[in-house]
């Protein structure tokens, strides 16, 4: 954990300088050097996270070519493992590469779009990283080709926007939750209709829980279905309390302190309506499938945006006092 903490304080003090010494090419230099420490972070961890173990034991079996059956990994993640291996890479090569690949597309999303570099890559560092990057490598690796899929989306380049978005389905299937979302025009939300869609989420929420748990997931008999089922069960998927989770309310909140700052948004920052769709998105899936975790992970895909709004609202905020 020390170094963490240590990572965490550089980029602290990082931010502290660049507010004290605003400098555009500072900010770009550090903002480059923060991804070299995190790659090493990244690159260089060892049995870190349960999937660490499970993906080895995916890239020996495809080293060894003894015809294991990968149903159920998507076949742009076998690609990529036999190439890498084709290549002469051992594993602990793959996941320095997986680091590089991955974390470096999320920080060119961050450099093209974010107005602060350094606190974007704070909050990635904080949430992201921990738990994609070094803990759930395919779904985080998908994550990143869906930022650049959002990154074209934004500068309605239609073509690349879908492009990407199957890059990371080939990947990671749940990736496909984007194409869906793209399509719908984007929504302007008012607070009344923000509370309304709430509202509206939270009864979708009581329906599909119950309805997925007692009647659809329990008469299905094959093997996938069984395996949905042991993880929907399980305490880290299913969640029992009838309560409001912490994370879900800070998130519900910060929604509404966004939309009451729309408006300044939208005339500082060129995308931010299409920015503040897609994470509204994000709250009505998290909200749904609040106590179906293995379901509701699929708003992350969409959540990543915080990474820009945040620092957007923030500095919107300072401007009008």
């Amino acid at each position: 954990m020390i170094e963490y903490n240590f990572i965490f304080i550089i980029v602290c003090l990082l931010i502290f300088f660049n507010t004290l010494v605003p400098n555009k090419l500072i900010e770009k230099v550090s903002f480059w050097f923060v991804y070299l420490l995190i790659v090493v972070l990244a690159g260089f961890r060892y049995e870190i996270s349960s999937d660490y173990v499970i993906y080895e034991q995916i890239f020996n079996t495809i080293a060894m070519n003894d015809g294991f059956n990968f149903y159920f990994i998507e076949p742009g993640f076998i690609f990529l493992n036999k190439s890498l291996i084709f290549l002469g890479l051992n594993y602990e090569e793959f996941i320095f590469t997986i680091a590089i690949l991955s974390i470096g597309i999320k920080f060119y999303f961050i450099e093209k779009l974010s107005n602060k570099k350094l606190i974007s890559a704070l909050l990635f560092f904080s949430f992201y990283l921990f738990l994609y990057d070094l803990g759930a490598i395919r779904r985080g690796l998908a994550l990143g080709f869906i930022t650049l899929s959002i990154f074209f989306y934004l500068k309605e380049r239609k073509l690349e926007t879908y492009i990407f978005v199957l890059i990371a389905a080939s990947i990671h299937v749940s990736a496909l939750i984007m194409i869906p979302v793209f399509l719908i025009a984007p929504i302007k939300f008012s607070l009344p209709k923000l509370m309304s869609v709430i509202l509206v989420s939270f009864i979708l929420q009581y329906i599909v829980t119950n309805l997925v748990h007692f009647t659809f997931l329990e008469q299905l008999n094959n093997p996938v279905a069984m395996k949905a089922l042991g993880y929907f069960k399980s305490g880290d998927y299913f969640i029992q309390n009838s309560f409001v989770s912490i994370g879900l309310m800070i998130r519900i909140l910060l929604a509404g302190w966004i939309i009451y700052y729309q408006n300044r948004l939208i005339s500082h920052y060129p995308y931010i309506e299409k920015l503040i769709y897609l994470f509204v998105m994000s709250l009505i899936f998290l909200i749904i499938f609040d106590k179906l975790r293995i379901f509701s992970s699929v708003a992350i895909f969409f959540k990543i945006t915080e990474l820009l709004i945040i620092p957007y609202l923030f500095f919107t905020i300072k401007k009008s006092y």
